[in-house]
């Protein structure tokens, strides 16, 4: 991108009727450089070039909440969102929302480490209940 200030020389030159090969001579920039800068903007370029709001902006802080109050589907977010007045689609919002849950997953850890986990039995057969044979045992 040009300095304002060759871009407005540009543009004065080829207000006086310059060339565009002279212009581009003169200020040393190239001659696909300067029709750039000399061509009329169309409407369509110029909302390109404007940064668009996010659908999701609006409802930042609720999804927030709602993620740090636990797991949820982005299925049923989309629906209290839906409620809440989102028009966005389910994709905007996953695209929103997986990120932030790898960041809390990796913030979370095990409540209590280095003991057995509760869905294991006693013996840690797995079914819950502390029945059954012992895997590790050997007869």
């Amino acid at each position: 991108m040009l300095a304002d200030g060759i871009v407005n020389q540009v543009r004065e030159l080829q207000r006086e009727g310059v060339p565009i090969r002279e212009i581009a001579r003169r200020l040393g920039i190239a001659r696909n450089t300067v029709r750039k800068y000399v061509r009329p903007r169309t409407a369509a370029a110029a909302r390109a070039e404007r940064p668009r709001a996010s659908k999701i902006a609006p409802f930042r802080e609720y999804i927030e909440t709602r993620l740090a109050e636990g797991p949820r589907s982005c299925l049923a977010l989309l629906e209290e969102l839906r409620e809440r007045g989102y028009t966005g689609s389910y994709t905007t919002l996953k695209r929103y929302v997986q990120p932030r849950r790898r960041r809390r997953s990796a913030w979370h850890s095990d409540p209590n480490p280095g003991e057995g986990h509760s869905h294991l039995g006693e013996n840690g057969n797995g079914n819950g209940n502390g029945s059954g044979p012992d895997p590790t045992e050997h007869p």
